[in-house]
């Protein structure tokens, strides 16, 4: 509540706050108090968030005889994007007849968070072109959540496979940081670099595995995806 001795004017909102769900009408009661000893003559204006909806009229002129009050409903629709574990505020401002601010009174409208996100592999597996040591496949990341999330993306190559950056060179971490916005998909392309097995001629095993890989069609190469929240 705010309180302008010199006028003598209050303004506050007569109901508590609570938490919300996006898109969830907020409704309270705006109490408007004369304390003067004459009727006094204001503007009030009630501003919302932007692609808020308010019911009724935002903008009003009053005028409130001495030791008087007013009551007036406010009613307003949140947006559906609307972020949880974020506070937004619907902002009440009375101004006399030459433009100042006699009064102002705050409603804080929290919304409730929801975590919901998931990762999945857009193709399980994939192929090196004929010719070529590098390949690439995409993760995808969804947050169908109402706040931002964090996660960390670990991968994990296998001891002839690498990670590898747009340059073609080798990723000194295998550990990202993957901001999520809420209400948004999101797609990761992975590049990778496969490492040629060598041989030492001068044993037994080199022409064993020799012939293990003439006679295979394809090698298999492997990366381990963890996802989690980060904190």
């Amino acid at each position: 509540m705010e309180l302008n001795k010199k006028q003598g004017i209050m303004m506050d909102f007569i109901q508590n706050s609570r938490e919300y769900q996006p898109g969830e009408l907020i409704s309270n009661v705006l109490k408007i108090v004369n304390n003067t000893n004459r009727t006094q003559d204001f503007f009030l204006t009630i501003n919302i968030p932007i692609e808020w909806k308010m019911i009724g009229k935002s903008e009003r002129f009053l005028s409130l005889e001495s030791n008087d009050s007013i009551f007036i409903p406010v009613r307003v629709y949140s947006n559906m994007e609307a972020k949880g574990n974020l506070n937004y505020v619907i902002n009440s401002l009375l101004q006399n007849k030459d433009g100042y601010v006699i009064a102002n009174a705050f409603l804080e409208v929290p919304f409730k968070r929801t975590s919901t996100w998931s990762a999945s592999i857009v193709r399980n597996k994939v192929y090196f072109n004929y010719g070529s040591d590098t390949a690439r496949f995409d993760i995808r990341l969804v947050n169908s959540g109402n706040s931002d999330e964090q996660v960390l993306l670990n991968l994990r190559a296998q001891r002839n496979i690498f990670i590898i950056d747009e340059k073609g060179n080798m990723v000194p971490s295998n550990r990202f940081s993957v901001a999520l916005p809420p209400k948004m998909d999101t797609t990761l392309t992975v590049k990778v670099r496969k490492i040629e097995k060598t041989f030492r001629p001068s044993t037994e095993e080199y022409y064993q595995e020799k012939d293990k890989l003439l006679q295979q069609q394809e090698n298999i190469y492997r990366v381990n995806i963890s996802v989690q929240d980060e904190g």
